[in-house]
């Protein structure tokens, strides 16, 4: 969260702070349902500010546009595919 401190609001680091206690302490318990509660809140509270972020940037144009020289992996169509034959050699 240190990485994304400059692009998080005081309210995102305080929900996501909130959830992340709340998962410790779940933690210290040994009911498994309590902490699976706590990771799947923090889990929606993050999607959500991720989520949030994500758009920030793509409205802001901060988004990397694709690069129209880049190899989509796609074969082109002009280059002639030629059949040959082969053997296959056993060594022993």
């Amino acid at each position: 969260m240190k990485e994304l401190d400059d692009k998080l609001t005081d309210d995102d680091k305080k929900d996501l702070n909130d959830a992340l206690d709340k998962l410790k302490e779940a933690n210290t318990s040994t009911n498994v349902d309590d902490i699976k509660a706590g990771i799947e809140n923090l889990n929606s509270v993050w999607n959500t500010k991720a989520s949030s972020m994500y758009q920030s940037s793509k409205d802001a144009g901060d988004a990397p546009q694709p690069d129209s020289k880049q190899d989509t992996g796609k074969v082109k169509d002009d280059k002639k595919i030629e059949e040959a034959d082969f053997e296959v050699v056993e060594e022993d």
